[in-house]
C-alpha cells in the first residue's frame, strides 16, 4: 500500500494533529492522531496509516498499541532482571574459576568469616560472631576480596610493641625472637625476625613477625606470644610505657595568678 504524508488540511482537525513514530520491532511506520474538533466532547481520536481506509486504521492502531505495550513490558522486565542475571553469571564464574571455596577464610568489605555456601545467586559467609552474611555474587566478582587461605593455609603474624626509652634494644630483640621460637605452632622457616620500626613519642617501637602453618589459628597464636612477651619483659625489668607528654612552664607567675583567680571565683560562688 502506498502511503501519503499529507497532513489533514481541515482547520478543525489540523488544530490537534501530531505525528507519532513507532519504536517497536513489528512496525516502523509513521502514524498520526487527529483530535477532531467537530466531535461533541472534542476528545475522540482517530488514528491509522496515512492514506488507508477505516479497517486499516483499526488494524494498524491495534498492532502498534500491542507493539508498544510489549516493548514497554520487555524493557521493564529486562531492567528488573538485570541484577538477577548479573548475580547468576557471577555465580557461574565463582564455581568455574574457584577464587573462593567453601571453608575459606575471606574478608569482603567490613565482613570477615568462613565461606559456608556458594550458590548461583549469592554466597553465605559465617562471621566469627556466628552471624550469617549473604553476599551477592556480583560483589565478589567486581570488588576486592581477601582470601587468607587461597593457595595454602600458612600466614604471617605481626605483633607490634613499644618499650621505654633507655631500654637495651638488643635484649628486647632477643626476647621477642625467643618468645616466637618457644611457641610450637610458629614455623622455623621462614624464621621469625624483629624490626625496629621507629622512635615513637613515648616508646621505642618494635615489630615481631613470624609465620604459622595454619592461618586460622593466627589470632590465638598471637595472643599466646603476647602473654609470653609480657612475662619475659617483667623478668628482664623492661618497661612497656603508656602514652605521656611533658609540659614545660616558662613563667610560673602567670600560672599562679590564674589558679588564684579560679580559686577565688569558686569560693565566692559557693
Amino acid at each position: 500500500m502506498r502511503h501519503s504524508n499529507t497532513i489533514p488540511s481541515s482547520p478543525s482537525q489540523r488544530t490537534g494533529c501530531f505525528f507519532l513514530q513507532s519504536s517497536g520491532c513489528l512496525f516502523k511506520h509513521k502514524i498520526f492522531l487527529v483530535f477532531s474538533a467537530e466531535t461533541p466532547h472534542r476528545h475522540r481520536a482517530v488514528g491509522g496509516l496515512l492514506g488507508a481506509d477505516d479497517k486499516d486504521y483499526r488494524d494498524f492502531g491495534n498492532a502498534v498499541f500491542a507493539d508498544l505495550v510489549i516493548d514497554l513490558f520487555v524493557s521493564r522486565v529486562g531492567f528488573g532482571l538485570q541484577g538477577v542475571v548479573n548475580n547468576f553469571v557471577s555465580g557461574l564464574i565463582l564455581l568455574a574459576e574457584r577464587p573462593i571455596k567453601v571453608g575459606d577464610w575471606v574478608q569482603v568489605g567490613q565482613h570477615e568469616g568462613i565461606v559456608k555456601r556458594i550458590s548461583v545467586r549469592s554466597t553465605e559467609i559465617k562471621t566469627f560472631s556466628r552471624a550469617s552474611v549473604i553476599v551477592p555474587n556480583s560483589e565478589l566478582i567486581s570488588n576486592s576480596v581477601v582470601n587468607w587461605v587461597h593457595k595454602d593455609r600458612s600466614g604471617r603474624i605481626e605483633i607490634a610493641i613499644g618499650v621505654a626509652y633507655g631500654s637495651d634494644v638488643q635484649q628486647v630483640r632477643d626476647i621477642l625472637l625467643q618468645c616466637a621460637a618457644d611457641h610450637q605452632n610458629v614455623l622455623r622457616a621462614p624464621e621469625p625476625h624483629v624490626l625496629f620500626r621507629d622512635f615513637g613519642d613515648s616508646a621505642l617501637l618494635f615489630e615481631l613477625r613470624c609465620f604459622v602453618a595454619n592461618v586460622d589459628a593466627r589470632l590465638q597464636i598471637a595472643s599466646d606470644i603476647r602473654f609470653a612477651i609480657d612475662e619475659a619483659f617483667r623478668q628482664a625489668d623492661i618497661t612497656i610505657p603508656f602514652p605521656q607528654r611533658d609540659l614545660h612552664i616558662t613563667d610560673a607567675g602567670d600560672l599562679v595568678q590564674a589558679v588564684s583567680r579560679t580559686s577565688a571565683k569558686a569560693s565566692s560562688s559557693a
